[in-house]
């Protein structure tokens, strides 16, 4: 977790507002591409409990495949 990261959004009214952010990661050992409904699940499931725990006004939940050669 990535606490206080400097962010903005786009108000409503068309102003760009400074806000501070955390970030939380997680990588999977599984393929988007070929796993895609176990990904959204789990993808949903983290919204849910970061709504829960949070007070915030937004969630964003953001998934990415990165192929990984070790």
């Amino acid at each position: 977790m990535l606490r206080a990261i400097d962010g903005s959004y786009l108000s409503i009214s068309g102003e760009v507002i400074s806000d501070r952010i955390n970030l939380i990661y997680s990588d999977l050992p599984i393929a988007l591409s070929t796993d895609f409904a176990i990904v959204a699940r789990y993808a949903g499931q983290l919204k849910e409990a970061a709504t829960n725990a949070l007070n915030e006004d937004a969630i964003l939940i953001a998934v990415e495949q990165i192929y990984h050669c070790v």
